[in-house]
C-alpha cells in the first residue's frame, strides 16, 4: 500500500538512521495512513471508489477526498430495475467534500426503491511520487501520519492512537459526519 508519507520522511521523523528497521517502519506508515484515511477521509493514492446510496437525497456527498471532479459518474436502477446513467449533475466542494446536486434547472431522477439503488463512481485520492508518498496532501494530515508512527514506532506492544492525531484531525472529522 501506498502511504500518505515516504519511507525517508518517516526515519527523519524517528531520527533513524539505519535500515534494519525499513520493513517495521513502513508496515507502520501504511497502517497509520489507513488508520488517518478512515478518520479524515483523506486518500493516499489515487484510485477509483465507487459510493452507494439508497435515495437520491437533496445532495449526494462524496465522503472520500480529494475527488477528481471529471471523473464522476452517477448510475441508479430506475423503477423497471433498469440501470440508467445520469449526467445532468453539478459538483461543489465545500471544505473540502464534495457534494453532488441537480443541475440547476434539472432534478434528481426516480430511482428504484431498493438498497444501494443509486452509485456513484470517482478517481478519489492524492497522486503519489516516486517514493510512494502523497506530497500534495495538507500538512496536517501528513504531520498526523508522522506522529502515529513515531508513536507506534516506540510502543509497538499497546500503541494507542495518540490524541494529537486526534486533535489534528478533529475538524476533518466533524466534517465528514
Amino acid at each position: 500500500m501506498a502511504g500518505f508519507i515516504s519511507l525517508a520522511d518517516a526515519k527523519a521523523q524517528m531520527r533513524v538512521d539505519s535500515s534494519d528497521e525499513d520493513a517495521t517502519i513502513q508496515r507502520l506508515i501504511d497502517a497509520a495512513s489507513r488508520h488517518v484515511e478512515r478518520l479524515s477521509g483523506y486518500v493516499a493514492g489515487q484510485r477509483s471508489e465507487t459510493f452507494r446510496f439508497d435515495v437520491f437525497g437533496r445532495q449526494l456527498e462524496l465522503r472520500l477526498r480529494p475527488v477528481d471532479l471529471e471523473s464522476i459518474e452517477i448510475r441508479y436502477l430506475d423503477a423497471s430495475g433498469a440501470e440508467q446513467t445520469f449526467t445532468d449533475f453539478r459538483a461543489t466542494e465545500k471544505h473540502g467534500t464534495v457534494r453532488l446536486v441537480p443541475a440547476i434547472g434539472a432534478c434528481w431522477p426516480s430511482a428504484a426503491c431498493a438498497v444501494g439503488a443509486i452509485s456513484v463512481s470517482a478517481q478519489v485520492g492524492f497522486a503519489l511520487d516516486e517514493d510512494g508518498a502523497a506530497p500534495d496532501t495538507p500538512d496536517h494530515v501528513l504531520h498526523a501520519v508522522r506522529i502515529c508512527v513515531a508513536s507506534w514506532f516506540l510502543d509497538r506492544e499497546e500503541g494507542p492512537v495518540p490524541q494529537t492525531v486526534i486533535d489534528l484531525l478533529d475538524d476533518d472529522r466533524a466534517r465528514r459526519v
